[in-house]
């Protein structure tokens, strides 16, 4: 007899939700252990901006296109460029077209997207969360490029998140836990580790990237998987690998 796969999401709520939403539609049983929050940021808009935007997230749209707005930013004479479809969905929700990879989101993978547009331009503004893409950031300025960071919102650690682990481990375990960056993975272990429950690192992880993989397995998670898509039809794409009997 078949078993429903169980995935644990640890995304901030709000996407957790809508995640957690499709993966019950394919017929997993998701779980929702939110380990951060979303705030937003007021930033300063520089003018003029740069005509180059690079949209790192649908949070970065979120948060960001009200404030770009607000400051008079003509976003229909700028190219803007998202990082992943999700990125590009929220852009156009906006009524915004945007150019995105094909494959491939992170940044060595932008970049390679970005080579004929960063010809064209002396500077570039990516609109991203407090100290989010750096990596691309140090990218793109070795092209000679100057680079706004304009950091819209923060993640930060969700509220009662020891009581609501706590909540979790009354249910039976996750067979799979969805962790997207390393400080998911530091709160995560640090909860673990906390609960005297170690067994919870025997619990397999996917990932985002092979970064994160070896961060979750420093932190002491014993099998760690990375999904070669990180985007949420990544995850279900990936979890169709598994099954249980």
């Amino acid at each position: 007899m078949s078993k429903t796969l169980k995935v644990l999401i640890t995304r901030p709520m709000e996407q957790a939700s809508a995640l957690a939403a499709k993966l019950d539609a394919q017929g997993y049983e998701a779980d929702i252990l939110a380990l951060t929050e979303i705030t937003i940021l007021k930033v300063d808009i520089p003018t003029p901006l740069s005509p180059l935007l690079i949209f790192v997230s649908a949070n970065a749209v979120r948060q960001g296109l009200p404030q770009l707005r607000a400051a008079g930013v003509d976003l229909s004479a700028c190219s803007l460029n998202a990082i992943g479809p999700a990125t590009a969905r929220a852009l156009a929700a906006e009524g915004l077209i945007s150019e995105a990879p094909n494959s491939g989101f992170r940044s060595e993978e932008l970049l390679d997207h970005l080579r004929t547009q960063l010809l064209e331009h002396t500077e570039v503004s990516i609109v991203c969360g407090s100290g989010g893409r750096g990596y691309l950031k140090e990218l793109i300025e070795r092209q000679g490029l100057k680079v706004n960071r304009l950091e819209v919102y923060r993640r930060h650690l969700a509220q009662d998140l020891s009581l609501a682990f706590q909540k979790i481990q009354t249910n039976e375990p996750p067979d799979l836990i969805s962790v997207m960056n390393g400080e998911a993975i530091a709160t995560l272990s640090s909860l673990v580790d906390g609960s005297n429950n170690s067994e919870w690192k025997d619990i397999p992880l996917v990932v985002s990237s092979s970064r994160i993989q070896k961060i979750a397995k420093e932190s002491g998670f014993f099998t760690v998987f990375c999904q070669t898509d990180p985007t949420e039809s990544g995850l279900i794409d990936f979890l169709s690998q598994f099954s249980l009997t």
